[in-house]
């Protein structure tokens, strides 16, 4: 009895192949299922940051224009702008030019080529276009987003230009 004891316990110290197999199939099919789920949640998380960062553009913008009666030489505050440059805004806040996920573009409504701190501008209207960081592995598949003073708010996953008025055909409001 003592002898089959020992041959047992001693079968009993590892894991077999077979066993092992298994165990990275089954890590292998569940990192197979997180993986883009996770990737999801990151471009999700993105678009609603640059979501939120441009209605807080917006309603500097409104607080700015009840001040002016119009947008002209508005500059975003500290934290969406470092002072230089008032019409590109990187997401997430503190981000530049290489860890961005969203870059977000503000112009005139009127003139599209030129910020609101152009002298040659209307000054009545406003338009924010935010494009996803196409370098980035997981971002550069997010949507594109509109946003203007007459309330058109759309995102596609068409590229938009600063020259778009809309999202085009594939459009989903936000």
């Amino acid at each position: 009895m003592k002898l089959y004891k020992d041959a047992i316990s001693q079968r009993q110290q590892g894991f077999t192949l077979l066993e092992l197999m298994v165990a990275v199939m089954i890590v292998g099919v569940l990192a197979a299922v997180a993986l883009p789920s996770y990737n999801q949640y990151i471009r999700r998380a993105a678009r609603a940051d640059a979501q939120s960062s441009m209605m807080a553009l917006a309603e500097q913008l409104a607080r700015y224009r009840a001040k002016n009666l119009n947008y002209i030489n508005f500059v975003p505050s500290y934290g969406y702008s470092d002072g230089s440059t008032a019409r590109t805004i990187y997401v997430p806040i503190g981000s530049g030019l290489t860890d961005y996920k969203y870059k977000i573009t503000l112009g005139d409504g009127t003139s599209r080529s030129l910020s609101l701190t152009s002298t040659a501008i209307n000054g009545q209207s406003w338009f924010m276009l935010a494009e996803p960081n196409t370098s980035h592995r997981v971002i550069k598949s997010s949507e594109y987003m509109l946003f203007t003073s007459s309330g058109l708010k759309c995102k596609t996953t068409a590229a938009l230009t600063t020259s778009s008025t809309d999202c085009g055909a594939s459009t989903e409001a936000w």
